[in-house]
């Protein structure tokens, strides 16, 4: 590209400069694409010449490569050609692919190999496939692609698997190859070998175009390691680096091995036998100050190697005072005052170098299988029946740690004295941490605690002080601080590791694996964000749109969901997450649920977390990746809501307090009313009470009045019928004069009228007591009137008062049983009128 709008092609023969102009429709999409040749150069490389291939270097220089295999140089900002590159004409060849990288462009042709060109030196290196030729050779001559791995290092796509380019440590612009096809490859073994694209990510993935096998990808991420192969079993049971850097092997069915040449990170590791000693079983190996080496066999030899002279001497194992001694060497140990220690399947033994005489040690039975000292104090053995301290002069002090630790295993593979102070003891079924200066074994370790096996073979400190273990399945990195364990599934069946110029060597019975720790802790992990890839509600995974208990939990993919709400009856749900490395290895995570769960937990090995009957409520679930040192990557989470169940919600709990407040306002009204009630009926029987009290008062008043009447009735009954009879009698008997007469009979009448009030008011008693019923009869009031006036005519006399009544004929309804108190019923006259008493107040005026 020459800038966003134009780029450079090639055709034929021709150069051009093609602008680019899009057109977008009305939603600002791009609808038609203008393409127009704005310069073109021909003839840059002569005649008779045709472009095959181009590629643009990081300054924008364009390189051509022609049909002879030559690369022309143009500079697009001068508009000229800048050189030729020119080669003998001697036959065309045909160039499918150009790469420019770090200063060289590397040509990839069909039958003529791979060629890197130097702009600079104008020089020309070919590389084809010449299989004599193991250092330089391809996997085949048709090159499809090349690509850059860093490094220095490039991978050519071959018709036949794919090449390896390896830079010289002294000479980077020269090559060495290693070739993988179908009978070499590090990876598989059944690979379609046709290869005819490739392509290198930034996030360190190899993708391989096959003819008619697909696209294999390759996650070079994972091949942080390189690896010797060997052909047949063959256990490697110790390593060792001489003062040359060669390799030396210890192993149990080919005896001694050696690097055919030092050690180099950049090249292929190859070995070739060393024949030493009586057996092909060697099981140990150890450097001295001196840069010698010392191996133990299965023959009962210790066999010394002068590095200086180049020679070996064989010390077969002869015990004074033990003739019958016998016994393979599994372990070597040299101490603090450079005295060689020997441990075998038959006791303890110290080799003089002076005298070359062994002294025996008996330590009880069982292998010897691994030893270390604590500077200047004592030795610790790591036997098949347990650990056991032992003094500097071999005798035995103290056996009993893992009883004493509860440890149940007893069978040690390794040992490790750590630079903190730790010994870390490898044992056939786990992994214990020791504190040697409390003299006591505080951590034991299997499976459960994220160890890819409870076998550990080996154990190794690496120059940053990490502890790295080789179990029966893995590779592992313990982390001291977070005592977790980090496995890198590159290495099984491990029985013995070397540390050397910051690689980690490891030993099983096939290969010889080793990388630099740094590379496999930090190259590895890519520090991204953790995306939660499924969700699943009572164990089964939950699709978008689908009903889970009659609720759609999902409406997009759950990594592009950012909350979910469940309904009570789906509030047990796992997550799943993944760091996106797709990887098996160190996939560790920090997780929690707030606020359920406050500190973080860790899930070793698994990207799987399960939630049970969570109460209603509003959560977040975070989860990071973590590494074994410590560092984190970016933090994800997800806001989870649990809705509550019918009767949690929040318009049930509104409607229980409303109704017990109902019930409540009801009690409390009732027994407001109720309290009304009783006020009242106290009230009422309070009035009853002073009514009956009034009633019973006024019946007494009643009463007392009427005896009083009674009395007074009786009393002046009595006298009045004294005063009558006389008069009568009088009245009847004898004759007075007409005036005298009329004056006795008006006594008589009067005393008469007395007498009937005073019966009256018995009479009144019988009304009240109903034993008198009404009679009305009709009287003329006229005629009541004027004998009423007749009684009083001799008062109005006296006081000289003249009556005169002027009356018609008045008739009126009265109680013939009462003459003198009558309801007088006339249109004329007032009701309850007695006339007696009107004139009597008259009378009185």
């Amino acid at each position: 590209m020459q800038n966003d709008t134009s780029f450079w092609m090639i055709s034929t023969d021709v150069l051009s400069l093609v602008s680019v102009a899009y057109q977008t429709d009305k939603m600002g999409n791009i609808d038609k694409v203008d393409l127009k040749v704005e310069m073109e150069f021909t003839g840059l490389a002569g005649n008779n010449t045709n472009y095959m291939a181009m590629c643009q270097s990081p300054d924008g220089i364009i390189y051509i490569a022609t049909d002879w295999g030559n690369i022309v140089t143009f500079d697009p900002q001068k508009h000229q050609m800048t050189s030729r590159g020119d080669l003998p004409r001697v036959n065309k060849i045909h160039v499918h692919r150009l790469l420019y990288s770090d200063g060289s462009v590397w040509i990839g042709t069909w039958a003529n190999g791979a060629i890197c060109y130097n702009p600079k030196t104008g020089v020309y290196t070919q590389y084809t496939y010449k299989p004599e030729d193991t250092e330089k050779t391809l996997s085949h001559g048709d090159i499809y692609q090349m690509v850059s791995l860093g490094d220095g290092r490039y991978l050519a796509a071959t018709w036949n698997g794919y090449t390896v380019f390896i830079p010289d440590k002294e000479d980077p612009t020269r090559y060495t190859t290693e070739v993988y096809n179908n009978t070499a490859s590090q990876l598989h073994r059944n690979l379609e070998t046709r290869m005819i694209s490739a392509y290198y990510d930034t996030e360190g993935i190899i993708w391989i175009g096959t003819q008619g096998g697909g696209v294999y990808a390759s996650d070079l991420r994972k091949q942080f390691y390189q690896r010797f192969h060997q052909e047949t079993h063959n256990e490697i049971c110790e390593m060792a680096m001489d003062k040359n850097e060669y390799i030396w092997l210890a192993t149990f069915h080919k005896g001694i091995l050696r690097s055919t040449e030092p050690f180099n990170p950049q090249s292929r590791l190859e070995f070739e036998s060393v024949p030493a000693g009586s057996s092909n079983t060697v099981l140990c190996v150890l450097n001295d100050k001196k840069g010698n080496l010392w191996f133990g066999n299965g023959q009962s030899e210790l066999i010394q190697y002068d590095s200086e002279n180049k020679t070996f001497t064989v010390y077969p194992v002869r015990i004074k005072n033990k003739p019958e001694w016998s016994g393979s060497i599994w372990s070597l140990l040299i101490d603090n005052q450079n005295r060689l220690w020997v441990g075998t399947t038959n006791g303890l033994l110290l080799f003089d170098r002076q005298t070359k005489d062994f002294t025996y040690y008996p330590v009880g039975s069982g292998t010897i299988r691994a030893m270390v000292e604590v500077p200047g104090k004592y030795l610790l053995l790591g036997l098949s029946y347990g650990l056991v301290k032992c003094s500097l002069d071999g005798q035995p002090i103290r056996s009993d740690y893992e009883k004493t630790a509860n440890v149940p295993v007893r069978d040690i593979r390794s040992l490790y004295a750590a630079s903190d102070g730790k010994l870390y003891i490898g044992y056939s079924d786990g992994f214990g941490v020791m504190d040697i200066q409390s003299d006591s074994i505080e951590n034991f370790y299997t499976t459960h605690n994220g160890l890819s096996s409870n076998y550990i073979g080996c154990i190794c400190e690496d120059e940053e002080g990490r502890i790295w273990l080789g179990s029966a399945s893995s590779v592992c990195n313990y982390s001291r601080h977070q005592k977790l364990f980090y496995n890198y599934y590159i290495s099984g069946n491990n029985r013995s590791v070397m540390f050397y110029k910051d690689f980690l060597f490891w030993g099983n019975n096939k290969n010889i694996t080793y990388f630099l720790p740094n590379e496999a802790m930090n190259n590895h992990f890519i520090p991204g964000k953790v995306v939660i890839t499924q969700l699943e509600v009572d164990n089964k995974p939950v699709e978008i749109g689908q009903k889970i208990n009659n609720q759609v939990i999902l409406k997009q993919g759950i990594p592009y969901t950012h909350g979910l709400t469940l309904k009570a009856a789906n509030n047990s749900f796992s997550l799943m997450f993944s760091n996106l490395t797709y990887s098996d290895d160190l996939q560790k995570y920090n997780y929690r649920l707030s606020p359920a769960q406050s500190n973080w937990l860790t899930i070793n090995e698994g990207e799987k977390v399960s939630y049970a009957n969570l109460p209603q409520g509003k959560y977040v679930f975070e989860v990071q990746s973590i590494m074994a040192d410590g560092s984190s990557g970016y933090l994800t989470s997800m806001d989870v809501n649990i809705l509550p169940h019918w009767y949690e919600a929040i318009w049930f709990r509104l409607l229980i307090i409303i109704t017990i407040g109902f019930i409540i306002y009801y009690l409390m009204r009732r027994v407001k009313k109720e309290q009304a009630r009783l006020r009242h009926e106290e009230r009422l029987k309070h009035e009853l009470f002073v009514a009956n009290l009034e009633r019973e008062k006024e019946k007494q008043i009643n009463r007392e009045r009427s005896n009083f009447f009674t009395n007074v009735s009786h009393e002046l009954r009595t006298p009045l019928t004294l005063i009558l009879s006389p008069l009568q009698e009088l009245l009847q008997t004898e004759r007075f004069s007409q005036i005298l007469y009329d004056k006795l009979s008006l006594v008589y009448n009067n005393a008469t009228s007395l007498s009937t009030l005073v019966n009256q008011l018995l009479y009144v008693q019988k009304i009240e007591a109903g034993m008198v019923q009404l009679k009305l009869s009709e009287v003329d009031i006229s005629v009541l009137v004027k004998n009423v006036i007749t009684s009083f005519k001799h008062i109005a006399e006296i006081k000289q008062t003249e009556f005169i009544l002027d009356s018609g004929k008045f008739p009126v309804f009265i109680n013939r049983n009462k003459m003198l108190h009558t309801a007088i019923e006339t249109e004329e006259l007032p009701a309850h009128i007695q006339p007696k008493q009107i004139i009597s107040g008259l009378m009185d005026t």
